[in-house]
């Protein structure tokens, strides 16, 4: 049974969304301010003008990490289509997110767990952006096997 494109794109949107929540989830903390407490994520400040470390409620984090993640998931989702273009998205993938970890590891040092935290969730939208770059490898391969043939 060949299931189509739109549908791969968004079991493929569904499961980023949902392997998001569960990281996010993994990092949630509670923390006491002004004899409140909040539940949330400790993160690096996604903007310049707020201070470097801010601690997120887990649905801010979810919906800004969750749409980028959304997006990226339902692009990979759909484009896997033959065991070919699955193989070469694993292997982009696992390149990408060693790539994205060595990248922003340097916050550990400089910012704590918000800096950990940070490298989780931007190491795992690295993985789905190389995962997502993946799969236009075996196009990309292939023409220029063509090309070659033909001169």
């Amino acid at each position: 049974m060949q299931i189509s494109e739109f549908f791969r794109g968004l079991i493929g949107a569904l499961a980023s969304l949902l392997a998001t929540l569960i990281l996010l989830l993994c990092l949630s903390e509670t923390h006491e301010r002004l004899g409140t407490k909040r539940w949330g994520v400790d993160l690096i400040a996604l903007s310049s003008w707020s201070r470097y470390v801010s601690f997120h409620r887990v649905w801010f984090a979810l919906l800004i990490f969750g749409t980028i993640n959304a997006i990226l998931g339902y692009v990979l989702g759909s484009r896997l289509d033959t065991k070919r273009h699955v193989e070469f998205a694993l292997a982009a993938a696992v390149l990408a997110g060693a790539g994205g970890w060595l990248w922003y590891s340097h916050s550990y040092r400089q910012f704590g767990r918000a800096g950990a935290n940070t490298v989780w969730v931007h190491t795992m939208i690295t993985f789905l952006a190389g995962g997502c770059g993946g799969t236009w490898l075996p196009g990309l391969w292939d023409r220029g096997r063509r090309r070659r043939r033909d001169d």
